[in-house]
């Protein structure tokens, strides 16, 4: 999406009752620019190649969104998301690191009692890629979860300028 102005309609109608209902708003897009930056989090019901003329395409990848964000064991759970303004070097390479860490937004039930979890599922990995905007996706198994609300955080860091940003979206998990 280029920066400007921009009016999003949206009309629903109920095929039985014959009612429907609007929303409209509008929006005001700033550059991304050469700032490090990433999108929000795009949370997906499948994530696979795009085919023909498919809809809900990101690049060369079809991302189905996943409007309720609640995901039901044993699927895990598929996360898009857009980095924008990484430093190249001379021949257009960007280095940067991911991390993502899991928090539980409530305490863990265990029949009727209620356990704290101080702690977060983790993961960190560093790569390069060409170019100063890249595509990623990440797939998450929900094991080691539980039924509740569960918060994903993805920090990036550019490792040549070692700027960081940071997205935030929340989850649930279902039994």
């Amino acid at each position: 999406v280029l920066p400007g102005y921009y009016r999003v309609c949206m009309e629903i109608k109920d095929q039985y009752s014959n009612k429907n209902g609007s929303y409209r708003t509008s929006r005001h897009l700033k550059s991304m620019g050469d700032t490090l930056s990433l999108s929000d989090l795009l949370f997906a019901s499948s994530i696979s190649p795009a085919e023909g003329n498919d809809t809900f395409i990101k690049g060369t990848i079809r991302v189905v969104p996943h409007p309720m964000h609640a995901y039901k064991k044993p699927n895990s759970i598929k996360v898009y998301y857009e980095i924008y303004g990484l430093d190249t070097d001379d021949e257009n390479l960007a280095f940067y690191s991911i991390e993502y860490a899991i928090k539980a937004m409530h305490k863990k039930r265990t029949g009727f009692v209620l356990k704290d979890v101080s702690s977060s599922i983790s993961s960190r990995y560093e790569t390069s890629a060409y170019g100063a905007i890249q595509f990623e996706r990440i797939e998450i198994d929900t094991q080691e979860l539980w039924d509740g609300v569960f918060q994903l955080s993805v920090t990036v860091m550019d490792r040549r300028t070692r700027k960081t940003t940071t997205s935030v979206g929340k989850f649930s998990v279902i039994d």
